[in-house]
């Protein structure tokens, strides 16, 4: 279990501790801003000392190793507003033996230029996250290879997010009709639907050699073609983005 609280006096430091903080002529903030994910980082070096009971400010899940304290969205905005307030946030972890502690404060010393700036990252993050373009199905009339205008824009969207995701290496195509007609006419309808997606991403701006382009006429239904319903689903063409493997 880790705590989350906040102290603003310091003192004297009890036994069977580890605490940490940065001085003041060492405190610094810095800001690493890009369009898909914004971060503030601060460097805690050295020790302090206190004695003012602290202010609970909330729990979370933790253990002793080099895997990072997740505080979510809730608590981290609260950790800001301390911050903002000049206020020093402590993190306290039950330590690695019995009867120890460590904890680690977090200086508000040079914290307000750093927070302008984080927040002009903010305004100016990508408006989707992997999350929301990772899979994607463009669907079509029958008969029809035409993307129309709401899926036109969803496509170039997510054309803008590979351009600046850097971890990102391909994006797979896979083309696919209902099982109305020829086998060998839906065949070549699922390409054509399939090239139809092709195309609008590489106009848009990705390189040719990041699109795997598949397709498979009526072969891999997703909805039964006897109901309307059904065909409608299965009249498609799915986007998968893949990540360079961490």
């Amino acid at each position: 279990m880790i705590i989350v609280s906040v102290l603003s006096v310091w003192g004297s430091m009890p036994l069977q501790a580890h605490d940490y903080l940065a001085d003041v002529d060492q405190s610094a903030w810095f800001v690493e801003p890009s369009p898909l994910m914004c971060r503030l980082r601060h460097s805690v070096p050295l020790s302090w000392r206190h004695d003012a009971a602290p202010q609970q400010l909330g729990v979370v899940a933790g253990e002793v190793g080099t895997q990072p304290v997740h505080a979510g969205a809730a608590l981290a905005s609260t950790l800001l507003d301390e911050l903002e307030m000049g206020l020093f946030p402590v993190i306290t972890h039950r330590g690695w033996r019995p009867g120890h502690r460590v904890q680690v404060a977090i200086s508000a010393v040079n914290f307000q230029d750093a927070y302008v700036a984080f927040q002009d990252c903010l305004a100016g993050l990508f408006p989707v996250g992997f999350d929301q373009v990772e899979r994607t199905s463009v669907l079509f009339a029958v008969d029809k290879d035409v993307v129309t205008e709401m899926y036109l824009k969803h496509i170039q969207l997510i054309a803008r997010y590979m351009m600046i995701d850097a971890s990102v290496r391909a994006v797979v195509i896979d083309g696919h009709t209902d099982s109305v007609g020829r086998a060998g006419y839906n065949w070549d309808l699922s390409r054509r639907r399939a090239e139809a997606v092709r195309a609008v991403l590489i106009q848009s701006g990705v390189p040719e050699d990041q699109v795997v382009l598949r397709y498979h006429g009526e072969s891999l239904p997703i909805a039964p073609n006897s109901l309307k319903s059904g065909r409608d689903r299965n009249r498609r063409v799915t986007l998968r983005l893949e990540r360079e493997m961490l």
